[in-house]
């Protein structure tokens, strides 16, 4: 696996200072094309934040890059030649990092 962390990305994170940046999965379901929800299938959709504590993260595999260290939720499959890319987004004033290159896996 090989994670990459955007110049625009690591001028955010210089600028905010966090001690780690946590990659999570958000559940979520579908019902892969019936209404009544009887065929639901989980899947986590990939979301990223900064943190600014030392807790104890059990549940996460611990990664570094660029002197970042980036804590990875054990709900989300990383394959080895996955590519992950963290990003800056800009929308009119307001920045937040964006994680790209995680595969959805339907379970």
């Amino acid at each position: 696996m090989e994670i990459t962390i955007t110049e625009k990305a690591l001028k955010y994170l210089k600028k905010h200072k966090p001690l780690s940046i946590i990659i999570y999965g958000i559940p979520n379901e579908t019902s892969a094309g019936c209404s009544c929800g009887g065929n639901a299938k989980k899947y986590y959709i990939p979301s990223i934040q900064m943190e600014f504590t030392n807790k104890e993260r059990s549940q996460y595999k611990e990664f570094y890059c660029n002197d970042y260290k980036i804590l990875i939720s054990n709900n989300i499959d990383i394959e080895k030649n996955d590519k992950i890319i963290i990003d800056l987004e800009k929308i009119f004033f307001s920045e937040k990092l964006i994680v790209s290159g995680i595969k959805i896996k339907m379970g």
